[in-house]
């Protein structure tokens, strides 16, 4: 527990994170620009395939607004994947000095561990949860073809949970954990982290409308994976 904050589940964790992360000023600048950075990239990427696979309005009105929303989710499609592959190293580049002053602001003594390591570690457990970030993709790439406006909420819900499991193992990454012992802990809170993850993507639903909210969800969530990570050993 750090310094009286208690996250017991990981459904919680989303929320005491950005709770925590509001009431701090100073340790916005870089995690806000890093996902002011992450938004704008994979808004022009949904944009621009979005676009390419509209449909031409020579089509019945029907067939035009199906495929107006298959082209909405082909856009989230390819925007999640970017997500899941590239963003965890660009992401966990702004956060970890986050999740450091974190700790330290609740007196947690971290041992001294190279970035080179810690994405090391990160990339290894990025190959070993392939099958969570492949399962969203296949699941929105369903829902392309079987109720298109539902890809667009798998995308919000891929891209939560990947960011509190992204956010566990970076976590556990600054406190000197090996890759082995991440995975281990990451395997056996599986469950929490993804009930924490679709919670958290059903939130960020809600948030879109208020960009600026919306902007500071996503460090909250890897505040709050820091939180509720340091209770995994106590």
């Amino acid at each position: 527990m750090l310094d009286g904050i208690k996250t017991t589940t990981g459904c919680e964790s989303p929320f005491i994170g950005f709770r925590f992360f509001l009431s701090h000023p100073r340790l916005w600048l870089i995690p806000l620009m890093g996902t002011l950075f992450a938004w704008f990239f994979l808004f022009c990427v949904f944009f621009i395939v979005t676009y390419k696979a509209w449909p031409l309005k020579q089509v019945s009105h029907t067939l035009y607004m199906f495929k107006s929303l298959q082209a909405l989710g082909f856009g989230a499609l390819v925007a999640l994947i970017l997500w899941m592959f590239i963003f965890p190293f660009v992401l966990n580049l702004c956060f970890e000095r986050l999740i450091q002053h974190v700790y330290m602001a609740k007196g947690v003594t971290l041992p001294s561990v190279s970035f080179f390591k810690t994405a090391c570690s990160g990339g290894y457990i990025l190959l070993k949860t392939l099958h969570w970030r492949c399962f969203w993709i296949v699941v929105a790439a369903v829902m392309i073809f079987v109720c298109a406006p539902v890809s667009l909420l798998v995308l919000q819900m891929g891209i939560a949970h990947t960011a509190l499991l992204d956010g566990c193992d970076l976590s556990l990454g600054v406190k000197g954990m090996g890759a082995g012992q991440k995975l281990m802990l990451i395997r056996k809170h599986r469950m929490g982290i993804a009930a924490g993850g679709v919670i958290a993507g059903l939130v960020s639903c809600l948030l879109m409308p208020t960009i600026l909210v919306w902007l500071f969800w996503i460090p909250g969530i890897y505040v709050g994976a820091a939180l509720w990570v340091h209770e995994w050993d106590e």
